[in-house]
């Protein structure tokens, strides 16, 4: 059985969704004021909605995990588990991503970009609740 240190794991997998998230967030302001006629507060609704649990769990996880990197620096972890939360965090950003930049693609002028967003965003609710559920697990479990 392959093993990662805890804190590294944690480290990794944080780095991978505040630099994502940053990148997103670039990515959603670009869209959001190049384009007239948006419900700019309703489309931060729904960004908000789908980036801030996974990033206030992690975190606040993360913050306790750097107060007690001592105890978590020899903690080791299955690099199964670090990997399934590695890859499904990539999929579900790169979910949010593909949302957000498809609209150009198919952009109609009776859709609005939070329309489109909220159209097209029925698997998110799905993903996250898994990424909530095995990011609550790897980064809360002592």
């Amino acid at each position: 059985m392959q093993t990662i240190s805890k804190y590294d794991g944690q480290k990794k997998i944080s780095m991978l969704w505040f630099v994502a998230s940053g990148i997103v967030l670039l990515i959603f302001v670009l869209m959001l004021f190049s384009r007239n006629n948006v419900d700019r507060t309703s489309a931060w609704q729904w960004l908000i909605s789908y980036l801030s649990p996974v990033l206030t769990l992690m975190a606040s996880a993360f913050v306790y995990t750097i107060q007690h990197q001592r105890k978590f620096q020899s903690k080791l972890i299955d690099v199964f588990f670090y990997r399934l939360i590695l890859f499904s965090s990539v999929f579900y950003l790169l979910l949010i991503l593909a949302l957000i930049v498809s609209f150009p693609i198919v952009e109609r002028n009776d859709v609005l970009f939070h329309d489109h967003l909220n159209r097209n965003s029925f698997p998110l609710p799905f993903v996250q609740g898994l990424i909530l559920v095995l990011a609550g697990i790897f980064f809360n479990k002592g």
